[in-house]
């Protein structure tokens, strides 16, 4: 009934209502709120409509007091018998521009928009918050981190769906943006080891991946981006948006126009699952700070396979059609067996066996070892703790390899995933 006296179209799944407790001096209240995933329906850029709470027709007799003022009368129009109304419904006011909401995640003492206020200052104070303001977007100068919040979100479901639809991934920590216009947003991250993985760089050596990539060619009405680690490496991250292409067309016409937007972040902290929220908007070639913080995680999985030793010298090609794993040149790594010198140059990886987790890049092994960085050294293979195992990189393709030597290969993260943690993603073959 809602979306029939207004100029709306309803899809399924996408309305919420709220219920708030009842007492005997205030009835029970129902606010209903409705997400479009439509972009083509938006009210001042935000795809929320909020409807007021509706008072019940069993209210209690107050007890006589001042005459209050009456609300302004809303246009009337006779409904067609549609829906369980009894044939009259009540033309929506606009609802009031986005930068209304604070866009703060647990949405306490947020105001409500003017257009739909009751007239009753009392009660409005006790009214409970609705699950809209969390999902308004803000104005730029609001762009803020919403905080931690058990409370349900509405677009959880939005994210799900379109998710779902990309054949997404998730692991211990991902982040996942979605915006609903035709410009290209970008999700970008800074790993602990400085590596960016964004749309020119997918995939990261400490096994984030950038899985889903949205509006750079085709277009959708309905985009999400999403960056994933099955498991995470400790140390710093930083997470943007990035608003490569604000393009225009009939119904988005400003090329200058602020693209509203929010990112969810999912991580462990403390043993317990968070969830992080982000609401925002980026003008054309702006940059948006989503989140940035310390993280411990359980450790690198990586873009790695480790391949087991064989009989026979053999060169690293020859052992990756052996274990039918993917090769390309300058991709392997041998294990370290006896004491050797190491160029300063040369990259390393960390192997914990026990966590089958990595340590990733010369310098970071060099500093878990207590080893001097950027100079030429000999590593002994007492240097490397019981349960390890240091892997040196090799880009010599023809180089033959000891028998009875462990090799590390460099993969693709879907790869690698699907043979170290078969349990989790099963990929299918393209």
């Amino acid at each position: 009934l809602t979306c029939a006296v207004t100029p709306l179209r309803l899809h399924p799944r996408v309305g919420f209502y709220s219920i708030t407790g009842c007492s005997e001096k205030r009835p029970r209240s129902v606010s209903l709120v409705s997400l479009f995933l439509g972009a083509q329906q938006r009210f001042n850029g935000s795809q929320v409509l909020t409807m007021p709470p509706r008072r019940s027709t069993r209210t209690r007799k107050a007890p006589a007091a001042a005459a209050e003022p009456a609300p302004a009368p809303a246009a009337r129009g006779r409904g067609r018998g549609r829906g369980r109304g009894r044939g009259r419904g009540r033309a929506a006011a606009a609802p009031a521009p986005a930068a209304a909401s604070t866009g703060r995640g647990r949405g306490r003492g947020r105001k409500r928009a003017a257009a739909t206020e009751e007239p009753e200052a009392e009660e409005e104070a006790a009214a409970p918050e609705t699950a809209a303001a969390t999902a308004a977007p803000v104005t730029n100068k609001g762009n803020k981190k919403a905080k931690a919040s058990k409370c349900l979100d509405p677009d959880n479901e939005v994210i799900a769906l379109r998710l779902a639809r990309e054949n997404a991934n998730s692991g211990e920590l991902h982040v996942s943006l979605i915006w609903a216009d035709i410009a290209d947003l970008d999700l970008h991250v800074k790993t602990p080891g400085g590596e960016e993985i964004y749309f020119g760089h997918k995939e990261s050596r400490c096994g984030g991946w950038l899985d889903v990539d949205m509006n750079a060619g085709s277009i959708s009405l309905e985009p999400v981006e999403n960056i994933f680690w099955a498991s995470s490496p400790s140390g710093k991250y930083k997470f943007w948006v990035h608003n490569y292409n604000n393009r225009t067309d009939g119904t988005f016409t400003d090329p200058n126009r602020k693209v509203p937007f929010r990112v969810r972040l999912v991580r462990t902290v403390d043993d317990e699952e968070v969830t992080e929220w982000f609401n925002g908007e980026a003008g054309p070639r702006e940059n948006i700070t989503c989140f940035e913080f310390d993280h411990v995680g359980s450790g690198a999985v990586g873009s790695f396979v480790v391949l087991p030793p064989h009989d026979e010298k053999s060169t690293f090609a020859e052992l990756c059609a052996l274990n039918s794993v993917s090769y390309t040149k300058g991709s392997g790594y041998y294990a370290l067996k006896r004491t050797e010198e190491v160029q300063e140059y040369k990259d390393m990886i960390l192997h914990h066996s026990a966590t089958d987790t990595f340590t990733i890049g010369a310098d970071a092994c060099r500093t878990l070892l207590g080893l001097p960085l950027n100079t030429r050294l000999k590593i002994k293979k007492t240097d490397v703790p019981d349960g390890d195992r240091l892997f040196v990189q090799s880009t010599s393709n023809n180089r033959k390899i000891p028998p009875d030597t462990h090799v590390l290969i460099k993969v693709p993260i879907r790869e690698a995933l699907a043979k170290r943690c078969s349990d989790r993603y099963s990929f299918l073959e393209d």
